[in-house]
């Protein structure tokens, strides 16, 4: 028996799911999901946008030091020590929160990233009940989300994203074949908020573009933390004794990678991918923890080339964008061509 990551959910496709490139649209306050139909014109990127002219791009040029734990990226630091969080790129990052149907904030979904003045890029799953397809009640997002204080909350409107992840799927928990989870990888949304969003800093761009020799960046808000995560699944569901030995193992060795996490707090990593794939981007960080999916790998020039999605055995899979998506993003979110 072959055991998936503890701390990844596992989606698979499930036969004649829809083709990537037909996007359905959610309109939440109705709870609908329609088929988005118009003509596209295929696009490779599009720029990143800074509101203030005069300040350059603020991406470190150095990683932090890396973990002993042999990954290809950092372990999570605070957004805070390493950047203005008044200022882009930290500003592009949105902290994504699921309402009860009364309008109530439930807990923490995902994160976000601005594309827009209003719209953002986050994992498709975040959006929907995996089980049925259908849209959850309704979502928020948190923008300068840090310390536990918002600086602005919009509320969510709608949402585009590929047709086959508003299927119903089966979820993966165990198998004794070996999954391709680089392939079928189309976890990816767009979402509008209700209103441009004010002293933004600006927004991310989008590329389909990867250098593995360049690092990449990411900007997330962590439900909780990897070692939190991993004790509470020990105490709380059996598992072979093995395996509670490595989860014993990771407990300890998260603790101190991860000594001051917060949940309340943006965080920032650094690194290389490992893995460039066709439809996904991999790299050894661990598990994909709740409120991560939907952060992206940003380039060196702004820009987003692929969401996270999913994790197992260590890895990390992102979702990468292709010239269709970007097309069709940037026309919903009213983009223009200058660049």
């Amino acid at each position: 028996m072959r055991l998936w990551s503890v701390l990844g959910v596992l989606a698979a496709a499930g036969p004649g799911v829809a083709d990537a490139t037909d996007l359905k649209h959610i309109t939440f306050d109705r709870g609908e999901v329609a088929v988005w139909s118009a003509s596209v014109s295929p696009r490779d990127h599009t720029p990143a946008h800074v509101a203030d002219e005069a300040a350059p791009l603020a991406l470190p040029t150095a990683s932090p030091a890396l973990p002993a734990r042999g990954s290809t990226f950092s372990t999570l630091f605070r957004a805070r020590d390493l950047f203005d969080l008044e200022r882009h790129p930290a500003t592009t990052a949105a902290k994504l929160f699921q309402l009860k149907e009364d309008g109530e904030r439930q807990g923490t979904a995902c994160t976000a990233q601005f594309v827009g003045p209003r719209h953002l890029l986050t994992a498709a799953h975040c959006l929907v009940d995996r089980a049925t397809g259908r849209p959850r009640p309704g979502f928020e997002i948190a923008v300068r989300h840090d310390g536990g204080s918002d600086q602005g909350v919009y509320r969510v409107v709608a949402a585009w994203g590929p047709a086959s992840e508003f299927e119903p799927r089966p979820v993966v928990v165990q198998t004794t074949a070996p999954l391709d989870l680089a392939a079928e990888c189309h976890d990816v949304a767009l979402i509008a908020v209700d209103r441009p969003v004010e002293a933004s800093g600006g927004w991310l761009g989008m590329s389909i573009s990867v250098d593995p020799a360049r690092p990449v960046r990411r900007f997330s808000h962590p439900q909780e933390s990897a070692a939190a995560v991993i004790e509470r699944l020990l105490t709380t569901q059996e598992h072979p004794d093995n395996v509670k030995d490595y989860m014993r193992l990771e407990i300890a060795k998260r603790r101190l990678s991860e000594p001051d996490f917060s949940p309340e707090n943006l965080y920032y990593e650094y690194g290389v991918v490992e893995g460039v794939h066709a439809e996904a981007l991999t790299e050894r960080n661990g598990a994909v923890l709740p409120g991560r999916s939907g952060s992206a790998m940003i380039d060196g020039q702004g820009r987003v080339v692929a969401i996270m999605s999913r994790a197992a055995e260590g890895e990390n899979y992102s979702c990468r964008l292709t010239p269709y998506l970007i097309g069709a993003f940037s026309d919903i979110a009213g983009l223009g061509r200058s660049d």
